[in-house]
């Protein structure tokens, strides 16, 4: 089951924990609106919410992510928007 989830995860909304920060490379499927989730990754919550054009993630404390390939910071309980 967790496989199942984790493929949407990976490939559509483009996450990826494997490195020192954590990034996205979001490519939803044409046929999807968007994707939205809450993980834990590393003791920070996040609220994550892909669509075509844009990404939305609140986490639970100030960190920092990558998103195509460029750093992007976060504020605690604040949720940031990014068109990519």
């Amino acid at each position: 089951m967790a496989a199942t989830l984790y493929i949407p995860l990976t490939t559509f909304a483009g996450l990826d924990i494997r490195k020192d920060i954590i990034s996205f490379e979001p490519n939803l499927p044409q046929s999807w609106s968007s994707i939205q989730f809450s993980i834990t990754i590393r003791g920070i919550d996040f609220i994550i919410f892909v669509s075509h054009e844009t990404i939305s993630i609140t986490p639970t404390q100030t960190t920092f992510v990558e998103i195509n390939h460029e750093n992007v910071e976060l504020s605690a309980n604040e949720q940031t928007t990014i068109t990519y």
